[in-house]
């Protein structure tokens, strides 16, 4: 669990860049008391001073163990953070199912997605009220039961097609920017079923 939970953390590049230099830092003072102790230790051997350098090497072991502890405490925390998807920042509700988007190995995702007009195949994207077929779409895929304002978007994959919709240019903007990340961190290229409802929180 932990192991899983620190390469979700090191695989995030924003997690690693703000969480990171701090777990280090931690660590290192951590090894620096064990290392001092180990010393004042072997200082007091032999002398009247053993059994207080006994009690001192105790409580530092003691306070060293706490504070791995609290790293490996972190380190899950941020993971659970991080949610079944890498999306920053986090959006505001995220329901992942068992299915599975495949994408094609040899379509430039990215930069389909940052141009204007869209096209690529079963994906569906677009401004609530600005074509009918996607409107049909957007409420079989149970959408706009939830008002995410005009920053907000809504987005649903799952194994047949890519499902995105806003009510601006600027939410479908972040909506295209949070696609981009999940395509980016799609393994196997797969993926991963979801639904995505994000607003201003």
């Amino acid at each position: 669990m932990f192991g899983l939970a620190l390469e979700r953390v090191i695989n995030n590049k924003w997690i690693s860049q703000q969480y990171v230099p701090q777990l280090i830092k931690t660590w290192n003072a951590v090894s620096a008391q064990i290392e001092k102790s180990g010393a004042v230790n072997g200082i007091c051997q032999g002398t009247d001073m053993g059994e207080d350098a006994d009690y001192y090497k105790n409580q530092k072991t003691q306070e060293s163990m706490r504070r791995i502890f609290s790293i490996f405490l972190l380190i899950i925390f941020i993971s659970f953070n991080l949610s079944a998807v890498d999306i920053v920042p986090l959006p505001y509700k995220i329901k992942t199912t068992n299915k599975k988007f495949s994408l094609d190995k040899n379509t430039d995702y990215e930069k389909s997605l940052r141009d204007r007009d869209v096209n690529l195949k079963s994906f569906y994207m677009g401004i609530r009220g600005q074509d009918k077929s996607l409107d049909v779409l957007f409420n079989k895929s149970g959408f706009f039961k939830e008002e995410f304002g005009d920053e907000g978007y809504e987005l649903f994959i799952d194994n047949n097609k890519v499902v995105l919709a806003a009510n601006t240019e600027r939410g479908l903007f972040y909506g295209k920017q949070s696609l981009i990340q999940l395509i980016r961190g799609a393994k196997n290229n797969k993926l991963q079923g979801i639904h995505i409802i994000d607003k201003q929180h």
